[in-house]
């Protein structure tokens, strides 16, 4: 990369270049930065015409550095998010939260319980405006604009810091009524004779494992309701349709009234680890910082992954 006149160097330009190429293109720094695309363009393009070189190749949907676009890329993107941390440090700290915090969430904890978490993060910060979105599958963290990120599973882009809160395990539940009227199994081989509803369609044989001994049955069931929706499944439950399979975190306040039982209760269908995740560049940042602190509160058995 060559040598160029710094008197004419836009600090601007190298700002928006980065979170252009941070966010992977420029309609989506757009949305980010509530930027003008055209803006984005120009910056980019009068960059590029100072430094004499083309830092990004333009004939993919998806922007793609040159050689020397990830030099600059390389030797400039911490600098700028550590410059950026510090000077939102120097006002955050001793000011109350305030603006824009975007959550997003797998729809499967749609849960009384997980709103209200959420909501209790929101009380404690009321010049917040909190956007909870509940998404069928996780974000992506690089090109969407969100704070921070529930997920499941294991496959994090480098990118990003998880913090591994738990493991959710799906259990067997049945209301009060149910059991009344119909029973309950008392072994593994009496579930098939019992209707079941379920969030995910399942195959005839579902694998359960006890917590007891490690060992893995394959039941059959049939399910009498189906459906992508928790809030569904836990309906079905508490209208007496069946045995359902959810995490527990559905049924608190049933199990402490004793309107849902637990059913064969050694036994559960292991779920997926589920991590807060958020992008490394905005590990610094105040409102960031506040929910990752009161998370790690919530959830007292986290394990901290980068």
């Amino acid at each position: 990369m060559g040598a160029m006149n710094l008197h004419h160097l836009d600090i601007n330009e190298v700002y928006y270049f980065i979170r252009i190429m941070q966010a992977g293109s420029i309609s989506a720094a757009s949305r980010s930065l509530n930027v003008p695309k055209s803006k984005l363009s120009r910056k980019l393009s009068s960059l590029e015409k100072k430094m004499a070189v083309n830092l990004v190749k333009r004939k993919t949907r998806q922007l793609e550095l040159t050689a020397e676009g990830q030099k600059l890329f390389d030797r400039t993107e911490s600098h700028f998010d550590f410059i950026v941390t510090e000077l939102d440090n120097l006002v955050s700290p001793y000011s109350m939260l305030s603006g824009e915090f975007r959550i997003a969430a797998p729809v499967a904890m749609a849960s009384d319980s997980f709103v209200a978490m959420i909501g209790e993060f929101r009380r404690r910060n009321p010049a917040l405006r909190v956007h909870l979105d509940l998404l069928p599958k996780g974000p992506n963290l690089v090109q969407e604009d969100y704070d921070v990120a529930f997920a499941g599973g294991t496959d994090m882009p480098p990118q990003v810091v998880a913090l591994k809160l738990m493991e959710i395990d799906i259990q067997l539940y049945a209301s009060a009524r149910f059991a009344q009227e119909r029973g309950l199994p008392q072994d593994l081989d009496e579930l098939p004779r019992f209707s079941c509803v379920s969030m995910h369609e399942v195959s005839e044989l579902i694998p359960l494992t006890s917590y007891v001994s490690g060992e893995m049955c394959k039941v059959p069931i049939q399910p009498v309701m189906l459906s992508n929706q928790p809030q569904v499944v836990r309906g079905a439950v508490l209208q007496g349709h069946g045995i359902g399979f959810l995490p527990e975190m559905f049924f608190k306040k049933e199990l402490e009234s004793g309107q849902v039982l637990r059913v064969l209760p050694e036994w559960h269908y292991p779920g997926v680890a589920l991590y807060l995740t958020y992008l490394k560049q905005k590990v610094r940042n105040p409102k960031v910082k506040a929910f990752v602190n009161f998370i790690k509160a919530e959830f007292k058995n986290y394990e901290e992954i980068c």
